[in-house]
C-alpha cells in the first residue's frame, strides 16, 4: 500500500487542480451570468416606468 501512495496522491492533486480550474471558470460564468440578469432588470425597470408616466 505505501509504494502506491505517492501516485495515489499525485493523481489526487491532479484531479484537485483541474476541478479548482472548473470551479474558477463555472464562478466567473456565474458571474457574467447574474451582472447580464441584473442589467436586463434594470432595463425593463426603466422602460416600465418610463410607460407608466406616459399612460397617465
Amino acid at each position: 500500500m505505501r509504494r502506491y501512495l505517492p501516485g495515489l496522491l499525485h493523481a489526487l492533486m491532479i484531479h484537485l487542480k483541474r476541478l479548482n480550474h472548473a470551479l474558477r471558470l463555472t464562478n466567473k460564468i456565474l458571474k457574467l451570468l447574474f451582472r447580464h440578469t441584473q442589467i436586463c432588470l434594470t432595463r425593463l425597470m426603466e422602460i416600465a416606468q418610463w410607460k407608466s408616466f406616459f399612460m397617465k
